[in-house]
């Protein structure tokens, strides 16, 4: 306990002495203001200011961003103006107010695109990630953390890459893969301290707080926890101090150090109120009824739940009455249970009690006849519907067949279709090809009709012709004659046929 107070004590001076030099930092940016003549220093110098009090002050932050915007537009200066946009965006997401953080980022990230800006571009990347994280929409939220490591990688941007790889470790962390958040906070503090980014060194520590947490080394929490509380308090970040209390509060709690769990429980109810951050305020009252629980005060704890509900609501628009019933019911059976070991200590009349026990036992009786009858509801629901999805499966079976049928039976009318067409061409082929052997044979004919009607008849009718001469003649020396006569016909005719010979060796045909 002792050592408690001291470690404040000195929290106390360094937060003082850190409020002092981000104090001087301020003064410094505002008399840098007051020179500078209209123009995008001027611009830049106001988005310093305004990223100033986005940790300690969202409506001024927002306001110095608002005329840093106002300047730029007027400037046609995209740079300055996607950081103004950028900036707003995050003093709404510093309030929970996470509809129009994520309008404001997205106009901030087409900025940055318009000049190919990608350093800026990713750093919008990462806050929208932050903002599908805080509204449990993981899936876009890991999309949009690993867009932007992966576009900082191919531009080589390493600096601040250390918050994108916390960011992706404490998405993993609230999906329950400790193993993977583990790894992404190892490597966020690595490079945190490789370029010695005191804001990222803190988140890496408070994540690797969380991990052991979960792990139930409570003890190694609560060191990494007061780590980067003191880190936090250096850099008068009091979001950063805010989630660090809650922290710590659980941790106390698990190590059932209630009095110093409350202690900076209220301590993140100040700062919250302080700071006007009303979605970290629903989780400093959500701390504040675990705590109330633990100590068996549950009427004080239902009060505080009813405050953390009431923020949620106002926060995410989501009707939470059936939540709200569960937990007035559950401290509700607290309190009577308190309510009966009191009366069983003090001997209550023994009417009260019979009277208490009856009320009990009809109640449940009414509630063991309702759960019954809805019991028998749902067994005759499931029984209906698993009948109904027998028969649907049937005919989802039978339609299956006759699909599958109609399908092999169009596959062989196809093969056969295919066939016929086959053969329709191997036919059309034959017939052609017969056609032309029967041209060329009629044209053989035709030749060899020529040949004979001509060529080859006029030397046999010559033959003929002086053959019969000669067996009418009489006189001898006319049979001289006709015999050389006779030899040159036979010679015609010998000549006619060996050029049909040579035709039909050479042409092939006649």
């Amino acid at each position: 306990m002792r050592a408690f107070f001291i470690y404040i004590i000195l929290l106390f001076f360094v937060f003082t002495n850190s409020f002092a030099q981000q104090k001087k930092l301020l003064d410094s940016l505002l008399n840098q203001l007051g020179k500078e003549e209209q123009g995008k220093k001027k611009v830049d110098i106001m988005n310093d200011i305004a990223f100033y009090y986005i940790s300690t002050n969202t409506n001024n932050a927002r306001f110095y961003a608002e005329q840093a915007n106002k300047y730029a537009k007027e400037l046609q200066y995209t740079k300055g103006r996607a950081r103004a946009e950028s900036i707003n965006g995050s003093t709404f997401w510093s309030e929970g107010n996470f509809e129009l953080a994520l309008k404001f980022y997205h106009i901030s990230a087409q900025s940055y695109l318009e000049i190919q800006q990608y350093e800026g571009y990713t750093e919008t990347l990462n806050n929208i990630g932050e903002v599908f994280k805080a509204t449990k929409k993981y899936g876009q939220a890991e999309e949009s953390l690993k867009t932007a490591l992966s576009l900082r990688v191919t531009y080589n941007l390493t600096r601040k890459t250390a918050l994108i790889h916390y960011n992706l470790g404490e998405l993993y962390f609230f999906q329950g893969k400790i193993e993977e958040a583990n790894e992404q906070f190892v490597m966020a503090l690595e490079m945190a301290n490789s370029f010695e980014e005191p804001r990222y060194i803190a988140y890496a520590n408070y994540g690797l707080g969380l991990v052991n947490q979960a792990q139930g080394k409570h003890k190694k929490a609560l060191s990494f926890f007061n780590l980067s509380h003191s880190q936090w308090t250096k850099l008068n970040d009091a979001r950063g101090i805010i989630i660090n209390l809650l922290a710590l509060s659980d941790s106390y709690l698990a190590l059932n150090d209630l009095k110093n769990s409350r202690i900076v429980a209220n301590q993140a109810v100040q700062k919250c109120i302080e700071y006007n951050s009303t979605n970290l305020l629903a989780g400093s009252y959500k701390a504040l009824s675990r705590l109330d629980s633990a100590e068996g005060a549950f009427s004080a704890a239902f009060e505080n739940f009813k405050r953390y509900a009431s923020i949620q609501d106002s926060l995410y628009t989501k009707d939470k009455s059936n939540q709200m019933i569960k937990m007035q019911s559950y401290f509700e059976k607290q309190i009577s249970d308190k309510e009966k070991e009191l009366l069983l200590k003090l001997k209550s009349e023994q009417d009260e009690q019979i009277k208490w026990q009856a009320t009990v036992i009809t109640v449940l009786f009414i509630l063991i006849l309702i759960t019954s009858i809805m019991a028998y509801y749902m067994y005759y629901q499931n029984t209906e519907r698993k009948k109904m999805y027998g028969l649907l499966r049937e005919r989802k079976t039978k339609i299956d067949t006759q699909h599958t049928e109609i399908l092999n039976k169009t596959k062989e009318l196809h093969e056969l279709n295919q066939q016929l067409n086959d053969w329709n061409k191997k036919l059309e082929t034959k017939v052609q090809s017969r056609t032309k052997q029967l041209q060329f044979q009629n044209d053989q004919l035709s030749e060899y009709a020529f040949i004979n009607a001509h060529k080859l008849r006029a030397p046999v009718a010559s033959i003929l012709g002086l053959v019969s001469l000669l067996q009418t003649l009489k006189h001898e020396e006319d049979t001289e004659q006709y015999i050389k006569m006779l030899g040159q016909c036979s010679e015609e005719l010998d000549s006619v046929i060996k050029n049909i010979k040579i035709k039909l060796e050479s042409e092939g045909h006649i």
